[in-house]
């Protein structure tokens, strides 16, 4: 299944809702991993490091993956393939490395959050059967 970000202008909301979207799908399919797919681990910097924190984005740019205990969360990059069964989050990436991705036989889902709204149409015309990313409860719940 193919699902996209709606939100722009707050990276914070687009990241919780594919993140809760990932964790919802790996529990349903009983994967015990998820990856999360950048164009580099530069791109690590920056807004998702301020979602995920400093201390779990030096785990993924030292070790290439992050214990969610439960969860395995994995970095993937152009250089980096995906290696483990289960949905992708696929943040910020262009339109070329999103058709690497869901070629892949290791990609159950794929969340897609586009760097700029103009990158929207083309991903939805590559899968015409996307939807958008639901809204995930607010973090108390």
């Amino acid at each position: 299944m193919y699902f996209y970000n709606p939100i722009f202008g707050d990276a914070n909301a687009a990241l919780r809702n594919a993140f809760h979207l990932c964790g919802k799908l790996a529990v349903e399919g009983r994967y015990a991993d998820i990856t999360l797919a950048v164009p580099g681990k530069t791109n690590l910097d920056g807004m998702i490091s301020e979602f995920i924190g400093e201390q779990a984005t030096r785990s993924l740019q030292r070790d290439n993956k992050l214990d969610l205990h439960g969860l395995t969360l994995n970095l993937a990059t152009q250089r980096i393939a995906v290696r483990h069964r289960g949905p992708v989050l696929a943040a910020f990436v262009s339109i070329k490395y999103i058709r690497v991705l869901a070629k892949s036989h290791y990609v159950t889902d794929l969340v897609y959050i586009p760097w700029q709204e103009d990158e929207l149409p083309a991903f939805r015309k590559l899968f015409s059967d996307a939807r958008p990313t639901p809204e995930a409860p607010p973090k108390d719940q």
